[in-house]
């Protein structure tokens, strides 16, 4: 695959991953419920600022991004699925989908060392969802 074609996994992933973290933040309940509210508050807002520098990465290689919810998430390898109410099972679910977004960073950065820019920006990704995935993995 091309780095513009990793990026268009990274995109679908991302967005996805942030749609999911958006619906929970809606729906999450508990005890915890103002923590565990903001918390995915604060994950979705990061994810969003994500998805377009990421699309504007695939338009700097001079590749069009997905037009369509469809494409996204033919491109990506997280599937659509309901995060619940409950905390458990949103942080579960949220943290295996952290775990494909680093997998697809992973694979873009193994093709970007043409381009110092987007492994640069690849690798703060990275650091971003090592991050993301150690807070998932601490809040049980």
């Amino acid at each position: 695959m091309t780095l513009a074609e990793r990026l268009r996994v990274v995109l679908a992933d991302t967005f996805l991953m942030y749609v999911h973290a958006h619906i929970a933040h809606w729906n999450v309940e508990g005890p915890d419920f103002h923590e565990n509210h903001q918390f995915l508050n604060d994950l979705y807002d990061e994810l969003w600022e994500a998805v377009d520098t990421i699309a504007e990465h695939i338009r700097v290689l001079g590749v069009a991004a997905p037009t369509t919810l469809a494409s996204l998430v033919e491109d990506g390898t997280i599937h659509d699925g309901d995060p619940g109410r409950n905390w458990e099972q949103i942080r579960q679910q949220l943290y295996g989908e952290n775990l494909n977004v680093i997998n697809s960073l992973n694979a873009a950065f193994e093709v970007a060392n043409d381009d110092q820019g987007i492994a640069n920006f690849i690798a703060d990704r990275l650091d971003k969802h090592a991050k993301w995935g150690w807070m998932l993995r601490a809040s049980r």
